[in-house]
């Protein structure tokens, strides 16, 4: 295959995904054929001469291209608009984080592949907001608002490989999963962030000294170590340390044992 074919189709299986692009192909292939063949047997049946057949076929051919071209357009905005819903579905529209409905594909695809790797690690992280009903009560919706984005860009800023995955789960809860890195290295860096969190100083009352901070709960496997444990497991482990953290006063991480 040629640099030109390598590059087309590259790009109509970015434009349309594997079973577009096969359809598109075969809808095309059918049109060519049929249109040329209805100039056949226009010929056969009225006897005409060459010059004829040859210029039915011509105009057939070009009538085909302007119909792909039409069916381009028409496929493009279709499939264009397909993907924007479908985007849309797993998209928290305020802080344009997956939402808690795309975390259990994510979660479930991340863990079956640590699993299949010779030393396979894994971390899930829960953030939760501290005093964040009172908050609420306390602040108007745009403060709300701002506050929350405010948080999700720390995480934004700081987990930027494609192996890690940050999620809105709730008003005041954070998940993120990430990969290859060690039980330490997880703790420190979730540590990181809440440090972050707080360095806000985002009063959670109007007037107020106290500022929001938050609690973290984490669960890390490894492979190598943790055979029998399996994702619901980990996502146990998780939220009991997250309890752990809120009942010490927030502001803490606890990793899981």
């Amino acid at each position: 295959m040629s640099f030109s074919q390598k590059a087309w189709r590259k790009f109509f299986l970015r434009l349309y995904g594997k079973k577009n692009i096969r359809l598109f192909s075969i809808t095309s292939v059918a049109s060519v054929i049929l249109s040329n063949t209805i100039w056949l047997f226009v010929y056969f049946s009225f006897s005409l001469n060459s010059e004829s057949l040859m210029i039915g076929i011509y105009f057939a051919t070009l009538t085909t291209i302007l119909f792909l071209v039409i069916m381009y357009y028409v496929l493009y905005g279709a499939f264009a608009e397909i993907d924007n819903l479908k985007r849309i579905a797993i998209i928290d529209q305020l802080t344009l984080l997956y939402n808690s409905r795309h975390f259990q594909d994510v979660f479930t695809r991340e863990y079956r592949r640590v699993v299949r790797s010779n030393d396979g690690q894994l971390t899930l992280a829960l953030f939760e907001v501290d005093n964040f009903q009172h908050f609420v009560s306390s602040n108007n919706l745009e403060t709300q608002d701002n506050a929350i984005i405010d948080i999700t860009e720390i995480f934004k800023n700081t987990l930027k490989r494609s192996s890690d995955f940050i999620f809105r789960m709730d008003d005041d809860r954070i998940a993120i999963i990430f990969s290859s890195v060690s039980k330490e290295r997880s703790e420190v860096f979730c540590t990181m962030i809440k440090d972050s969190i707080a360095e806000l100083n985002v009063p959670y009352e109007k007037n107020g000294d106290k500022t929001l901070t938050a609690s973290v709960g984490i669960a890390y496997y490894e492979k190598l170590y943790s055979r029998n444990v399996n994702k619901e497991t980990i996502y146990n482990y998780a939220i009991q340390s997250l309890e752990e953290a809120r009942q010490l006063g927030g502001d803490i991480v606890v990793m899981s044992s």
